[in-house]
Formats: structure tokens, C-alpha cells, sequence
């Protein structure tokens, strides 16, 4: 954690998110001077973070709580007992709030808060709460394509130093900088690998759940082309554990997991059991309303069941996928059809196929962007896998 906390104290904050997540009484937090403490919004932070997938409106409303809350602790109950720890609350809180705005794609929302935030830092705040506002807008900032953003997460690597969840999560950012907008795999290998080095599974939830998006990472940028036999066995094992350490209400993650083993997995000739294993990811995607990681996913299912020469299993993967998402957002539903039909009028193959998901891909990463193409020039595509949810990283520590 960015400032002590003793394990009592922790657990009780803990015991208490629990108390009111069972009761979803949380105007609580405002009202009652129980909860204005500076341990309670630390662990407020980390549940908040722990929804972005999950639940990304109750993250918000959270983050709004987190807000208040910040607004509500007295200086002498902050970090340093200080005005200076009551600012950098203040930065930290609206930092989150600008991720969980993100989270939701409502992005002059997020932009409003990041501005908040950033004025707060300018007004010097501590080195951890200035280091999670600039790796917080820099995800923001990878979403919107801006290359920009690699200057902040740069800044976050530096100012994290001593924190090493903290400066993990911001190596793994940088990673995705590199392989999203430079295409630059080697790179955001490095940094990915160096992130692992500094998280342990075994610690906490909140590390095993960065060390997940880690090896998720990892496993991406290995299913782009590397031919290292040894460091996807490897990687396959973590992304095992990684499903098998992250906790019951983080589904979303652990599907991740097994949609990444399966895009390993296809190229060493074992393509039955990464269909089996993509098929059970997109239902789960389907059933639970990600529609748009679900069709991504749908995408890989296709491309890995005609590579195994089952070319009217891939079409109809395909062709369900309208009435499949038939509850998505209008929007989506109307560039899904789009794409679709854009890839019936072409051959059937790798080509179109790859052409598919990447469109699919796009309009995950940012809808207000979908016909502005990531990765390179000469028209190859990006990493492949959920690069939406590799983002959204736990992003505190």
C-alpha cells in the first residue's frame, strides 16, 4: 500500500465493504464518519478497481463515494497528517473516478476528472498519488490512440519507485503503449516480464490479480507469432495458475485466461481443445452481457475452427452472432452487421477473417475510433486477444 496499514485496520475496512456490498447500502459512506478514515479509502479504491470489468456501474458509483469521501477526511487522518496527504486523497479519488467513467466509455466524463486530478497534482500532491494519476489518464489516453500517453506512464515508472505493485501495473501499460500503437512486441514483452518480476500471486487478491493481466499480456503478445516453444509452455502454465489463484467474483478475468490458453494453444496443433476452450469463453461472454468481447472471441473461434479445416463450423460461429448479441447497445449491433457483411462479400479465409476480428477488436478498444486503424502502416494487424479487458488493469496498490 502506498502509506502503513496495519493488517487490523485493513481488516476491519475490508469487514466493512462487505458489510455494505451485502446490504448495497452505500450513501453510508457519506453520512457516517465511520468510514472516513484513510485505510477505508484504500480498500474503497481496490474494490473499485476489482469492478471495472466486472461491474463497471457500480464502480462508478463507488468512485463517486470515493470522491466524498476523500472531501470528508480530516487532514490529520491523511497521509503525513498533512494538507498534502488530504490532496493527494483528493487526486487519487478523482483518478479512479475518471478509470470507472472509462470503464463505462463515457469519456468526456473521464476527461473532466483526469483535468480535476492532474490540477491537484500540479498543486504537488505525494510521488504514489501522482503516479497513479498519470498511469490512470494514460490508460485513458491509450484508448483514445494518443501516443501522449507514453510520456505519463513513463513519469507513473519513475515516481512509483519503492512501490512495486504500483510500478508493475504502470510496466504493464507501457507494455500494452508498445504493443498497441508501436507495434513494438519485443518491447512490451520486456516491460511486461518485468512486471511479473515484481508481483507475487501469492501475496494478495489485489496481486494476483495484477499478475494475472500480466501473464494474460504476456500470453497475447506470444500468440502474435513467437515461435519460443519453451516461453509458451511456460506462459501456459501461469495463465493455469493465474485462473486457479483469482477470486470467485472476478469471472470476467479468469475467462480471459482461458480465451488467451486457447489462442496459444491453437498453433501447437491442439486446435480441438482450444475450439472447446473459446467456445466456453463466448458463451460465458454472451450469457453475461459482454457482448463485444464475446464477438471478439467468436472471431478467434472462426479463424481457429477454418485453419482446422472446418469451414462450415467458422460460418456458422459467424453467422449467430447477430441474434447471439441481439441485446447489445444499437450502435454496436449496427457496426456488427456492418463488419459481417463487409467479410461475406469476401473469400473466406485467414485474410477476411483476420480482417473481421481486427474490426471487432477496434470498436472494443474505442467505438468513437473503430474506423481508425491501430498498429502499424502497412496494414498488418495488432495483437491478437482481449486487449479491452488487458487494460483495465487493477490500477492501485
Amino acid at each position: 500500500m502506498f502509506f502503513p496499514i496495519d493488517a487490523e485496520e485493513w481488516s476491519q475496512a475490508l469487514g466493512r465493504i462487505r458489510r455494505l456490498r451485502h446490504s448495497r447500502n452505500w450513501s453510508r459512506i457519506g453520512s457516517s464518519e465511520l468510514y472516513w478514515n484513510a485505510p477505508f479509502l484504500a480498500v474503497l479504491i481496490d474494490t473499485i478497481d476489482g469492478l471495472l470489468i466486472e461491474d463497471p456501474r457500480l464502480a462508478l458509483e463507488l468512485s463517486r463515494q470515493a470522491i466524498l469521501l476523500a472531501e470528508r477526511i480530516r487532514p490529520e487522518d491523511c497521509p503525513g497528517s498533512s494538507e498534502l496527504g488530504k490532496r493527494s486523497l483528493g487526486a487519487w479519488a478523482h483518478a479512479v473516478h475518471g478509470s470507472s467513467c472509462r470503464a463505462l466509455e463515457r469519456y468526456p466524463d473521464a476527461e473532466a476528472s483526469f483535468q480535476t486530478a492532474l490540477a491537484l497534482t500540479g498543486r504537488k500532491v505525494l510521488h504514489w498519488a501522482a503516479a497513479e494519476v498519470w498511469r490512470r489518464y494514460a490508460a485513458l489516453l491509450l484508448f483514445q490512440q494518443s501516443p501522449a500517453g507514453l510520456d505519463f506512464v513513463n513519469k507513473a515508472v519513475d515516481y512509483y519507485a519503492g512501490f512495486p505493485v504500483g510500478q508493475a501495473d504502470a510496466l504493464i501499460l507501457r507494455g500494452l503503449f508498445r504493443q498497441y500503437l508501436a507495434n513494438d512486441l519485443t518491447g512490451a514483452a520486456l516491460d511486461t516480464g518485468r512486471a511479473l518480476e515484481l508481483l507475487d500471486a501469492k501475496r494478495s487478491p489485489r496481486e494476483a490479480r495484477s499478475w494475472a493481466i500480466a501473464v494474460d499480456n504476456l500470453g497475447i503478445i506470444y500468440a502474435s507469432g513467437t515461435t519460443d516453444l519453451e516461453a509458451i509452455e511456460a506462459t501456459l502454465k501461469r495463465l493455469r495458475h493465474a485462473a486457479a489463484k483469482l477470486s470467485r467474483h472476478e469471472p470476467f478475468r479468469r475467462m480471459t485466461c482461458m480465451w488467451v490458453q486457447a489462442l496459444l494453444l491453437a498453433p501447437l496443433g491442439v486446435g480441438r481443445k482450444a475450439a472447446r476452450l473459446l467456445v466456453k469463453a463466448s458463451d460465458w461472454l454472451l450469457h453475461n452481457g459482454h457482448y463485444k468481447a464475446a464477438a471478439i472471441c467468436s472471431a478467434d473461434l472462426a479463424r481457429i475452427l477454418f485453419r482446422s479445416g472446418d469451414e462450415n463450423a467458422a460460418i456458422a460461429v459467424l453467422d449467430d452472432l447477430p441474434d447471439a448479441t441481439g441485446e447489445a447497445e444499437p450502435r454496436f449491433q449496427a457496426y456488427l452487421a456492418e463488419q459481417l457483411a463487409n467479410w461475406r462479400a469476401k473469400k473466406l479465409g485467414e485474410e477476411s477473417l483476420a480482417a473481421l476480428r481486427e474490426a471487432l477488436a477496434l470498436y472494443d478498444r474505442n467505438p468513437l475510433k473503430a474506423d481508425q486503424p491501430l498498429g502499424t502502416s502497412d496494414g498488418r494487424s495488432s495483437s491478437p486477444g482481449p486487449p479491452k479487458a488487458a487494460l483495465d488493469s487493477p490500477l492501485s496498490s
